[in-house]
Order: structure tokens, then C-alpha cells, then sequence
């Protein structure tokens, strides 16, 4: 079974040595989920957003480019302990 996107999104974010931003996971995300409609940069954004609102995810760098503000996310712990409901093989544990 195939680990639920938002879990896939978390795991990716956290076996990243340092911050990087959404667009930095999208091509580690549109590899494991080819082809599905919610790979996007929006939904990577939203997913950002919605795992720092909830304590799993921080803004640990944000600078503009070009006119946008870019921002740098790293796992929190409390990121890191919602990942033991998954198991390595990228499994939902039961």
C-alpha cells in the first residue's frame, strides 16, 4: 500500500540534511506519485503551510528571489514523532 501524500511529503522533508523549500521536494515527490494530480507546487505549498500551522514543519529561511519569497522548511521534532505511524518501506504501520 502507498503511503498517504501528506506522509510522503513529511518523510521526504526530513530525511533532508538541511531546510530546503517545497520546490526542492517536488521532484522527490513527482517521482514516487508519477502521473497524480495533487503533485504540485500548490499542493506542496499548502502541505508546508498546513505542517507548520500544526507544529510538524518551521520556516527556518525565508528570502525573496526574482519578486518571491522563498522559504526554507525543516521537520520539528514533533514532525519527526508523526513518522513512526509509518514504516520504512513507506507503509502505513498497523
Amino acid at each position: 500500500m502507498k503511503l498517504p501524500f501528506k506522509f510522503y511529503v513529511l518523510r521526504c522533508l526530513s530525511e533532508q540534511m538541511t531546510p530546503c523549500s517545497y520546490e526542492d521536494l517536488l521532484p522527490l515527490v513527482d517521482k514516487a506519485y508519477p502521473r497524480e494530480r495533487q503533485v504540485s507546487p500548490k499542493t506542496l505549498r499548502t502541505h508546508m503551510e498546513a505542517f507548520c500551522a500544526v507544529g510538524a514543519a518551521k520556516v527556518a529561511d525565508a528570502f525573496e528571489k526574482d519578486g518571491d519569497i522563498i522559504m526554507k522548511y525543516q521537520i520539528t521534532d514533533y514532525g519527526k514523532s508523526l513518522l513512526k505511524y509509518v514504516k520504512d518501506k513507506g507503509e502505513t504501520a498497523t
